[in-house]
């Protein structure tokens, strides 16, 4: 994180007077805060989060970030800038937590009429909804606008689609007065495009990420710690023994993704 992006705030007068600009988007441990230290890992997840509220509060509510990190104690802040003359009737971090609500419904939703999973871990099965549900809300969200005149499912799906990674990741958004909410961006696998009349066991359309493209001879291993990984595997090369030690190029072995499903009789 560049450190002329990282501004303390030691006014807290500055703060109440500019409170609706700003908003918490995670925190730190007070002992890293106070000498301004942020582990890497810590400051790819800020700057991620960052970038994805910021875009979600240029196309919700056209509002633009300063591109600025602020830290008061612990909270990592940062600010939308409102102009002086129309600052009492424009939008706020209030109205931007609001609209991520909906997408945090909308998410839910669309998982759900996508793959039928839970939207993040630890959800039980109970608290799903049903595709019925998910359907209903679905529509509801194309039948609305957001402040910034987009209808909002087409806004999330985009804003989704941007932000997402391979892996979902924890978000957080919440004003000064600690209005807010956690939320969750789901992985890009489970956003793939489905009409909404596509519920229950129906096929997923066709996706071009899933075209085959190629297939390539390989091998399914275990390592010492158990890992499940694919290993390049040449025409001719002897098959392998349980008990044999495998030495290979790191770079040729790829994990196996949680979502493959390899039947090993077909493994030759």
């Amino acid at each position: 994180m560049p450190n002329h992006r990282i501004i303390p705030i030691v006014s807290h007068a500055f703060l109440r007077e500019h409170s609706r600009e700003f908003l918490h988007i995670a925190d730190l441990p007070s002992c890293e805060a106070a000498e301004f230290r942020i582990a890497r890992a810590q400051a790819v997840a800020v700057l991620r989060i960052g970038h994805a509220m910021a875009d979600f509060a240029q196309g919700w509510l056209l509002c633009r970030w300063d591109r600025n990190f602020y830290f008061l104690g612990s909270r990592i802040l940062i600010r939308f800038e409102l102009d002086d003359l129309l600052a009492a009737e424009a939008p706020s971090s209030a109205d931007l937590v609001e609209g991520l609500r909906d997408f945090d419904l909308w998410q839910s939703a669309w998982v759900s009429l996508n793959e039928g999973a839970p939207e993040r871990a630890g959800k039980t099965e109970d608290a799903r909804s049903s595709p019925d549900e998910a359907a209903q809300t679905i529509c509801r969200f194309c039948s609305e606008t957001a402040p910034s005149g987009e209808q909002k499912h087409a806004f999330f799906l985009g804003w989704a689609a941007r932000h997402a990674r391979v892996a979902g990741y924890e978000w957080g958004a919440f004003t000064l007065d600690g209005i807010g909410l956690a939320g969750w961006m789901p992985p890009k696998m489970l956003l793939r495009r489905r009409s909404l009349a596509s519920t229950g066991n129906a096929p997923v359309p066709q996706d071009c990420r899933s075209v085959v493209v190629g297939y390539q001879r390989v091998r399914l291993i275990t390592s010492a710690g158990g890992r499940k990984l694919l290993t390049s595997a040449r025409p001719g090369d002897p098959v392998p023994r349980p008990q044999d030690i495998l030495r290979y190029p790191v770079d040729s072995a790829r994990s196996i993704k949680r979502w493959i499903v390899l039947n090993q009789a077909t493994v030759r």
